[in-house]
């Protein structure tokens, strides 16, 4: 069903679609991906990716039948929007299963093994049902859409191929497996609306719904599963929210480029009503979606049917550096050139290249990268997994050396880049298999090798199924071999079973034959029916003797042949039993692991009693740094260190109750922490946010051991705990093998464990600011009589009133209603000599503050002296509309970053405003602000002019403490 812009604006042609809210954006279901795609790149620097995921299913059978999911390692999730619905703000999440291994085994029936080594191409997936919800940041005032895989639900695997019941057990597993992950490693964000605005365009809250496009949930359609993720945003102009509709008008356009690309993947819709507050084109509504550091909305083109309508696009924001190169796998033993590049797609040369491999326990593992981005990856002989998935980081100091620049991007390193599943499958005759391959290339084609005991779903593709004839279901024993033929071919060996075998044959399995190999084959119980006769058959290639030895065939063939045995009586097979032998497949060599620990430590670094008591505001933002140390012993004289997912699980724990601290889900937030809305006492995070660590991170003395069993891991601990509440922690970690180790072992040792105080923000005074002004513009030096002439009687000046921290400096501004009862926030006041009707000496002011997390930071990197702009309340845009006045730009000279600034300017020519003005009002009100200190302590204050009785008021502004309510 087509969906061009004609269509869309004619749907809002001459009436309003907004439903009484201020505006409504629609993102399509492509640009989304991209989105999540990018974080998922950027999540392995921060040890916040998804865990590789182990488990033991049982399958609940007679016989204790088990799934074996060994590193199940899950792809970039993908939206789909098929199940979507305007009632709700439910998406559908697939993550592809890009790695692992899958065994299907018994301990009562040895031959019953299914067994595959997963690819990605192969299909396999995890489905999942998750709301998105509005989580909105404190400092950085930012609602995030976020998705919390905890909270998901109608799980759905397909790794047990077409057993239904299999997949449901798995699918359990997986569930109960996700709802235990941390915030950090189990939520993902779509996108931000930014609520730090002011104007009346700026957002303050919105709501999130989720809609298909026009017959995208038709199985089968060609946009099957598109859709978008809406939101219902209410401006600073909307007294309230609107209405939540039942229907509404599918807002992206289908329409197609010359090259057949999307034109439209957003849509931003303002109200009707709020188009009076537009100034100079600027939609304050439009700069405050964001989607992260990697992508924006780009305006497109603009209608106004009846509402604004602003069609663009989310499109990637070139970052600072990228990572280049012409694969992303290679076979073990193999190489490739990485590339680092700028903005412009220029090739510069990174200051060091790192390669770190997530899987393995050796240094071998990682592979070598040279200085030049070649990287060499491991040998077939120490691979010891069979796939890695390699971290490649790139670094480069800038010009000055105070910033590092960091990208990071992945590769993967296969054992075999050549795969069939299952290479060998034991089912029940009456279920059908999945089938799937893998081959560098192009297609592949599946076909059946000798009689056909069954047929294949289809003959072209990676994936495929195969079910067993009727006939099937009436024999002990039916053995059919597929083959996979793409750039090589591989040979899948499906044995069908109607109950458990009463003859075994041994061995029972042989794996990893090599060309020509003997293998002799005896029945495990000889007096199993004496008198009956043996049939030996062999199903597959090698050769079978008269003494029972199979010889594996010769040459580079890989696969499995059966070797089946029937006992018969006067015709009838009364019993039979088979041998599974496997040839040509290498075979590898798995690593080793770490068994015992050395040492494991936690410390304050910079704290007392040798870094085991340390203290912390508890303001929720100054973080306290925490280094865990982990060292292994040697087994067999090598060094196995803690994987990447190990030491990812890596976190802090309370002493007294056991309690683990939760890990913030905000390490892309430079102004991260605990805000006052958070219920937690106790938070860390693993990138330290921008406010001053509580002791200075010191240069640390050189490892005394080799650092080839150790793993450092630093934590940022965060606190709201009650001031002098001492409280003990220690360390904790995960073992990929499931056990759990801590650092405390009641020896009391240093190192063992951690005590906490928190302290008290201090009160803060008059004395601890400086409040002074700056004469600009209108006459010189600095007078301090209220009655010197240089000061009050030069009519047309501007002053800088600058508000310092004796003892710090200011990093984030916020602009504050003065109560709850009136929720108007002024960022400007103003104030006439006299409220005559024929009054003209007039003063109003504007503010000058640099946060260099702001989204408008940039502003004052532009190089141009003198360049940026003062900030004033929309409101007075209105008031004094067209005054040169208010394009004034700072005066460099006068600024100093981590200041505020109130600028004063007078005027002798704005005639007084008077009967009922509610922007008057407003106006003339004082400022009330929210200032963080670089300890992230609060300031609040209140900013106005002198009483009206004063002698010159309109010329000084002075500054109080405000107690919010």
């Amino acid at each position: 069903m087509s969906n061009p812009i004609s269509y869309v604006l004619q749907r809002m042609d001459k009436h309003p679609i907004t439903e009484s809210w201020g505006a409504v954006a629609a993102f399509s279901r492509a640009r989304l991906n991209d989105v999540l795609l990018e974080q998922y790149k950027q999540r392995f620097s921060a040890l916040s990716f998804v865990p590789l995921f182990n488990a033991d299913v049982d399958h609940e059978d007679h016989i204790r039948t088990r799934s074996v999911l060994r590193k199940i390692e899950f792809g970039p999730p993908l939206l789909s929007f098929a199940n979507a619905s305007l009632k709700n703000s439910t998406a559908q999440l697939t993550f592809p299963i890009l790695a692992g291994v899958y065994r299907r085994q018994s301990p009562l029936a040895e031959n019953l093994q299914t067994r595959f080594i997963i690819d990605a191409s192969m299909g396999y997936s995890l489905v999942v049902n998750v709301d998105l919800k509005l989580v909105t940041g404190e400092i950085d005032r930012r609602g995030r859409v976020t998705l919390d895989l905890a909270e998901a639900s109608s799980f759905s695997c397909n790794l047990g191929g077409e057993d239904e019941h299999v997949n449901g057990l798995i699918t359990a597993a997986m569930q109960g497996w996700f709802k235990r992950l941390p915030a950090h490693q189990g939520q993902f964000e779509l996108g931000m609306i930014d609520f730090s605005g002011y104007s009346a365009l700026s957002p303050v809250s919105f709501t999130i719904l989720t809609q298909p496009a026009p017959g995208a949930n038709v199985l089968g359609a060609d946009n099957y599963g598109d859709g978008a993720v809406l939101t219902f945003i209410q401006l600073r102009a909307n007294t309230d929210p609107g209405q939540i509709p039942e229907s509404f008008p599918y807002l992206i356009p289908d329409d197609l480029d010359e090259d057949g690309r999307e034109l439209y993947s957003a849509t931003i819709v303002v109200d009707k009503a709020m188009l009076g507050h537009v100034r100079d084109d600027n939609l304050d509504v439009l700069a405050s979606i964001l989607f992260g550091t990697l992508h924006k909305f780009e305006e497109r083109e603009r209608h106004t049917p009846h509402d604004l309508a602003v069609f663009g696009n989310i499109v990637a924001v070139p970052p600072l550096y990228t990572i280049d190169s012409p694969t992303t796998t290679v076979p073990a033993g193999g190489s490739v050139k990485f590339t680092l590049r700028d903005q412009a797609g220029e090739e510069v040369q990174a200051s060091k290249w790192y390669a770190r491999s997530r899987q393995s326990h050796l240094a071998v593992g990682d592979g070598q990268i040279g200085p030049d981005g070649f990287y060499q990856a491991v040998g077939l002989e120490d691979i010891g997994h069979h796939s890695l998935t390699i971290l490649i980081t790139a670094e480069l100091d800038s010009d000055d050396g105070k910033e590092t620049h960091r990208v990071t991007t992945q590769l993967i390193v296969q054992f075999e880049q050549v795969q069939i599943a299952p290479r060998v499958g034991v089912f029940a005759a009456r279920t059908p298999i999945a089938l799937s391959a893998a081959m560098p290339g192009g297609d592949i084609e599946w076909s059946l090798l000798g009689e056909p005991r069954g047929q294949l779903a289809q003959t072209n593709g990676h994936r495929n199924s195969y079910t067993a004839e009727k006939a099937a279901s009436r024999r002990q024993l039916t053995v059919q071999q597929v083959q996979a033929t793409g750039s090589q071919q591989r040979m899948s060996t499906l044995v069908m079973l109607n109950g458990l075998q009463s003859m075994v044959i041994d061995p029972v399995r042989a794996t990893g034959l090599k060309p020509g190999e003997v293998v002799p084959l005896i029945e495990r119980d000889p007096e199993l029916l004496p008198d009956a006769r043996r049939r030996w058959k062999l199903i597959g290639p090698g050769t079978l003797d008269g003494e029972g030895n199979y010889i594996a065939p010769s040459g580079e063939e890989q696969g499995a042949s059966v070797v089946t045995c029937e006992l018969v009586e006067n015709g009838v097979v009364l019993a039979s039993g088979y041998s599974l032998l496997e040839f040509g497949e290498a075979q590898l060599v798995e690593e080793g692991s770490w068994v015992r620990l050395t040492s494991y430590t936690i410390t304050v670094p910079g704290g007392t009693e040798q870094g085991a008591r340390g203290e912390l505001l508890r303001n929720g933002f100054q973080s306290l740094r925490l280094q865990v140390v982990v060292e292994t012993e040697p087994v067999d004289g090598k060094y196995y260190k803690l994987t990447e997912d190990e030491r990812a699980t890596i976190g802090l724990t309370i002493k007294q109750d056991k309690q683990e601290v939760d890990s913030l889900n905000d390490h892309e937030n430079p102004s991260g922490g605990l805000d006052a809305a958070d219920k937690r006492k106790w938070g860390t995070r693993r990138v330290a946010n921008r406010f001053d660590l509580v002791y200075s991170q010191l240069a640390e003395a050189l490892p005394v051991r080799s650092e080839e069993a150790t793993v450092r891991q630093d934590l940022y601990l965060h606190t709201k705990e009650r001031a002098g509440q001492a409280t003990t922690f220690y360390s904790m970690f995960m073992a990929e093998t499931g056990g759990t180790y801590k650092s405390d072992d009641n020896s009391g040792s240093v190192g063992s464990t951690i005590e906490i105080t928190p302290k008290s923000p201090p009160d803060f005074g008059e004395q601890d600011y400086s409040w002074r002004y700056v004469r600009v513009e209108g006459s010189t030096g600095q007078p301090n009589d209220p009655g010197d002439p240089a000061f009050d009687y030069n009519l047309v000046t501007l002053d800088y009133w600058i508000l310092k921290l004796i003892k710090s400096r200011f990093e984030t501004i916020e602009f504050l209603a003065r109560n709850e009862s009136d929720p108007h926030i002024s960022t400007s006041m103003i104030r006439w000599e006299s409220q005559n009707k024929n009054e003209v000496m007039f003063s109003f002011t504007g503010s000058i503050f640099r946060d260099s997390e702001a989204k408008d930071a940039d502003k004052w990197k532009s190089g141009v002296p003198n360049s940026v702009p003062i900030d004033f309340d929309e409101n007075l845009s209105k008031l004094m509309s067209g005054r040169e006045e208010l394009k004034s730009t700072v005066f460099d000279d006068a600024f100093e970053q981590g200041t505020l600034v109130i600028t004063n300017h007078r005027v002798m020519d704005f005639l007084y405003v008077g009967g009922e003005n509610a922007t008057r009002d407003q106006l003339s009100r004082s400022i009330v602000v929210l200032l963080r200190d670089r300890q992230g302590n609060a300031h609040y204050r209140r900013f106005a002019y002198r009483g009206a009785t004063t002698l010159g008021h309109r010329n000084y502004i002075e500054h109080t403490l405000f107690t919010p309510v």
